[in-house]
């Protein structure tokens, strides 16, 4: 890590704008947190406030967090260890698919294996760096195809 980077503890994903300032980092990256937030609307639009450029999440279905097809939660699966563990890793669902429209995102959703979804919003295009000006969907394509060819071949 950047000796210059700073951290904080005790960051909640619903309150960032309380840590950090409007536009405080160029690429804000949620990966496999927004299910496990009671309110996903409002952790959203705190990523969007504190992003200056980029915003891409993922976030995984109920497949993926100990549940079968029927909707049966096993009580011996890895998730329920996690949740005993740690109860704020419980599942509580996907964000909604038209929450991230509403607030201008992309969205995909790799439907062959654990039905993962993938959003980005580019926030500011023109300074995404000179190499990518004019590619508004260059980063998002590159992570994109990364993550379904990896949950292809697994």
């Amino acid at each position: 890590m950047d000796p210059s980077w700073e951290t904080k503890d005790g960051v909640d994903v619903e309150r960032l704008a309380d840590f950090y300032e409007p536009r405080s980092f160029d690429l804000v990256q949620c990966m496999e947190v927004l299910e496990h937030v009671p309110h996903p609307r409002i952790a959203l639009e705190q990523l969007c406030q504190v992003a200056a450029k980029f915003v891409v999440l993922t976030s995984a279905d109920e497949l993926s967090h100990g549940y079968d097809e029927e909707g049966n939660f096993a009580t011996d699966s890895l998730q329920a260890q996690f949740e005993n563990w740690n109860p704020n890793q419980r599942y509580l669902g996907q964000p909604s698919v038209d929450d991230l429209f509403d607030l201008g995102f992309t969205v995909a959703v790799e439907e062959t294996r654990h039905r993962q979804l993938v959003a980005w919003k580019v926030i500011d295009a023109e300074n995404l760096g000179s190499e990518n000006r004019g590619r508004r969907n260059f980063l998002p394509r590159v992570a994109l195809s990364r993550l379904l060819k990896r949950k292809r071949t697994s």
